[in-house]
């Protein structure tokens, strides 16, 4: 998290630079990052010497990524020593510098690197943190983190803290390379891919922290750095809503001629494919990843001279993806440190008096409001900005729309239009000011409620549609909110007071008087308050999600809680396919409290990644590099019949050892090639290695996506009209097709298991088993418990124990899988809180002769009411403190293997089996 680049100029957030050492600030020898150069500890993120600086290397710029680095911050050992305020505080202390731009006359070379701090977004930035957000002497745990995680390209860490400022007028760095062609045609004058051999100067800056923390417009480039290919063309206008005016991309051709390409109003888009220096548009997102669109570009020698073209597609940076719109989140982690470290101070204490102090004196005489750190570090600090540097040319414009390169994966969000170049409100700042800002003013009550508040639970509950404590308190109800959190009786005079003191302090157009500045400021404030109800074209809060099943009407959503396994043929297009699982990670909430995720490749089952619920790891081994040195192919006959059964029976053996009594659901999804045929002697062998599959691992659930007619799949499944999914081709069908996947592995539920049973199912005695787990506000946990483990019990029994630290509906049924959903004989109901429920499974399965034809016992667990008391502080279950946590318990609970199925008199041996497991039970 430090410096980054935003609209017109400023820092950028990367995810977590070249995280060093703090100085403290208060040792006298000054800050290294409130100076007017860039500090060692931030040189890798424009150093492309290392290598990160590969586009693979950069992770996407999402909330989910930021969310998974900073838990593993949290929970390392040095990480479990900073509070809210120290992490929050040396985050910015150590990643944020706004400012920095790239000298496009520049190249870089041995010793020389063309960035520095010169954009006017460091004049602020340097007030903030040297007199208003003090640094704490905390040090940022830096060995937490990967190299890729602490810096990686435009976007890492780095890159999401700090603000690198643009060059006005807005331009585009061309790189001129002189190219051997073998035909002579004239082809020297061809313009070069932008990533270049290991010897030629690249243009790629910012790290991943680094760059979420700091903002800016990178006015030099559009793609800084980047080689762009398919993956990085589909620019999303996410702030308009579908239906409304076209956005217009802009693209310089090999002539210098800028020509726009207009999308149509329909929400389908034009992915323009910007490789630096060569423009390649294509027009037809919905068609497949054939080899045809692609433009092949000769490589690039060494020789190179730079040129500057107008550009239209401006990137800001220090912006993440959130489903509530883009955000520039360095001012909400700095609105969050200012709110739990109020100040207001003079502005007789903010300016000096050897300063351009006319205004000062004026201020002074009209008694100004001195300055409070809250509104500083949000919406006043960037209006002052703009009354400062664009109030004197009559140029004061609030916001400014832009779009992702694609929402799968958003790496680089775009400017619509030039003309935006240098405005510091665009709506990703406004987004983060205000989120920022009501972060600010709530934060310290929050905290004296939880004291064990963590960073990564703020951001994750306010950008979550269940809230921090109320509901109100949002990001899907910014605009709700913003006339309550900042009135205009407050801005105006914020936005005066800090213009004051940044005014003698900033390289400003004019010198201005008091009263011109404090009229400015008031227009500003106006235009905000205006533009904020209509202009901001965010999401509002959607109805909560339901379960998979369509008859749904509970308000409560179902949480994902699954591990799944994919299996990929590696014929498919990388991109297509990345962005494909990043969008199913979405849907499924890959992350520590929710869902796994495993990809195998279907050839020979070898791990592309390896079981993970973190973005930030699953990025960096899902690049193209590991995806195409795998051989493609899929071999589903000896996926069935060998590799998966015994990674799933090795997985039940762990869970024998480790005494493991439930936890997430078990999912498979295969994803054939497109036209994959099977032989009539394999479909039959892979149907035989299913069933035997299903008999000895029954709590695992198939699904296929395929394209076409996917009927050669259904002996393969459990139920072919729900479990075989249709995968739809082409960019724009991607998340369809994510969100019927999504809607189908949504019905498979957590596990209840005795793990006594292992892989070879014979019954060890135990005497009870549990596991705790715990659930946010208005939401449900489903679980199932396979007959398998009750089948032969004449006293089974599980139990729901609550904590007393919230009001649990606990629902059971042998039919309905989402019990708490409906109103039947079937489903039993309790509310509890410090008491119990308890669900007898004596003779469970009376007059079933088959496991198969036993129900199981799903059961759910719904939180029903807001949290009263915080004590949820098991960090590996306990998403936030104010999780409802209970226990699972069960007893007695026994081990039928259904493996007789397959023999020739099933019946006999069946019974066999069941005896013998019995008398060894019942001998226990």
């Amino acid at each position: 998290m430090v410096a980054s680049a935003s609209a017109g100029g400023g820092s950028r957030l990367e995810w977590l630079s070249s995280l060093g050492e703090l100085e403290s600030f208060y040792t006298g020898r000054g800050q290294e990052n409130a100076l007017q150069r860039i500090p060692d500890s931030l040189i890798e993120c424009y150093n492309t010497s290392t290598g990160l600086n590969n586009k693979e290397n950069l992770l996407p710029m999402t909330l989910q990524t930021l969310l998974s680095i900073l838990r593993k911050v949290e929970d390392s050992e040095e990480g479990r020593n900073l509070n809210l305020l120290s992490l929050s505080t040396s985050i910015l202390h150590r990643f944020k510098l706004d400012g920095i731009e790239r000298n496009p006359k520049v190249l870089e070379t041995s010793g020389v690197i063309p960035y520095s701090v010169a954009g006017i977004q460091f004049y602020k930035h340097k007030i903030l943190l040297t007199k208003l957000i003090p640094q704490n002497n905390y040090k940022f745990p830096n060995e937490t983190l990967t190299p890729i995680e602490r810096r990686g390209d435009e976007g890492t860490t780095c890159n999401k803290l700090s603000t690198s400022s643009l060059v006005s007028p807005f331009f585009r760095r061309k790189r001129q390379a002189e190219v051997e062609s073998e035909s002579g045609s004239g082809s020297g004058g061809l313009v070069g891919p932008a990533t270049e051999s290991t010897n030629t100067p690249s243009s790629t800056g910012v790290s991943k922290l680094h760059d979420e923390t700091s903002t800016s417009l990178t006015a030099t480039e559009e793609y800084p750095g980047k080689e762009i290919d398919s993956e990085d063309i589909e620019v999303i206008p996410e702030e308009k809503p579908r239906g409304s005016s076209s956005f217009s991309i802009v693209v310089v051709d090999d002539e210098n001629i800028i020509s726009h390409i207009n999308a149509g109003s329909s929400g389908k888009y034009v992915e323009a494919v910007d490789h630096e220096d060569s423009d390649v548009i294509q027009e037809d997102v919905n068609s497949d990843n054939d080899d045809s669109s692609v433009l092949e570009i000769p490589d690039v020698v060494n020789r190179q001279t730079t040129s500057s073209v107008l550009s239209d597609c401006p990137v800001e940076n220090g912006v993440i993806h959130t489903k509530w719109g883009a955000v520039s989140i360095s001012s909400v982690i700095a609105g969050i440190v200012s709110g739990l470290e109020t100040q207001t101070v003079s502005l007789e204490n903010l300016v000096f008096a050897n300063d351009r102090a006319n205004s000062l004196q004026e201020a002074i005489a009209a008694s100004a409001q001195g300055v409070d750190n809250r509104w500083s570090a949000t919406i006043s600090g960037d209006l002052a900005e703009m009354v400062l540097h664009q109030g004197p040319l009559g140029q004061m414009k609030i916001g400014a729309v832009g779009g992702w390169n694609n929402t799968g994966i958003p790496r680089w969000y775009f400017i619509q239009s030039k003309d935006d170049t240098n405005n510091p409100m665009t709506d990703p700042d406004i987004r983060g000011g205000i989120d920022g800002l009501t972060l600010a003013r709530n934060i310290m009550t929050w905290q004296s409620q939880a004291t064990g508040l963590r960073l990564s639970e703020v951001l994750d509950l306010y950008y979550s549609e269940t809230g921090l404590f109320q509901n109100r308190f949002r990001a899907c109800q910014r605009k709700n909110n913003f006339a309550g959190v900042a009135p205009s009786s407050e801005m105006e005079p914020q936005t005066t007071s800090f213009a004051v003191v940044l005014d003698p302090q900033s390289l400003t157009p004019a010198l201005l008087s008091y009263n011109v500045i404090s009229n400015y400021s008031s227009v500003a404030s106006r235009q905000l308050v205006t533009y904020v109800p209509s202009g901001l074209q965010d999401p509002l809060c959607t109805s909560s999600r339901t379960s998979g099943d369509s008859s749904s009407t509970n308000s409560s959503s179902v949480n994902p809680g699954l591990d799944l396994v994919l299996v990929v043929d590696t014929a498919w297009d990388f991109t297509y396919i990345q962005q494909l699982l990043s969008l199913v990670m979405r849907e499924i909430q890959v992350d520590q409290y929710f869902s796994n995720i495993t990809v195998l490749a279907g050839s020979n089952l070898v791990p592309l990644v390896n079981s993970t619920n973190s973005h930030s790891v699953f990025f960096s081994n899902l690049t193209q590099a590991n995806y195409s040195s795998v051989p493609s192919g899929f071999d589903l006959r000896q996926a069935l019949g060998s590799h998966l059964l015994t990674y799933f029976r090795q997985k039940m053996d762990d869970e024998r050892r480790l005494n493991i009594a439930g936890g997430l659901a078990s999912a498979v999804l295969f994803i054939p090639p497109q036209g994959y045929s099977i032989s009539d002697a394999d479909l039959q062998a892979s149907i035989n290695s299913f069933q035997n599959f299903k008999l000895r691992v029954p709590d695992v659930k198939f699904f296929y996506l395929v394209t076409g007619n996917g009927a050669r799949f259904n002996n393969l499944v459990d139920d072919h009209n729900r479990d075989i999914l249709t995968l739809n081709t082409g960019l724009t069908a991607l998340e369809t097709t994510s969100s019927s996947i999504s809607q189908a592995l949504s019905r498979v539920q957590r596990r209840i298991i005795n793990s006594n049973c292992g892989s070879d199912w014979q019954h060890r005695s135990y005497t009870s088993a549990q596991f705790s787990d715990a659930i946010d506000p208005s939401t449900v946990n489903i679980y199932r418990l396979h007959a398998n483990y009750f089948f032969s019990s004449t006293s089974g029994k599980i139990k729901v124990q609550g904590s007393g630290s919230g009001s649990l509906r606990v629902c059971s049924s042998r039919r309905s899988e989402f019990p708490h959903n409906v109103s039947t004989s079937d489903v039993s109901c309790k509310v509890i809180n410090s008491d119990s429920y308890e669900i007898s499974l004596s003779s469970a399965c009376e007059g079933y002769t088959y496991i198969s034809q036993c129900p199981p016992l799903y059961l759910s667990v719904e939180s029903t009411s807001e949290p009263t008391v915080f004590l949820c502080a098991t960090r590996s279950i306990c998403r936030f403190v104010g999780n409802v946590q209970y226990t699972i318990s069960h007893q007695d609970l026994g081990c039928a293997a259904g493996i007789c199925r397959l023999l020739a008199n099933p019946f006999l041996l069946c019974s066999t089996i069941i005896i013998i497991v019995s008398t060894h039970f019942f001998s226990q």
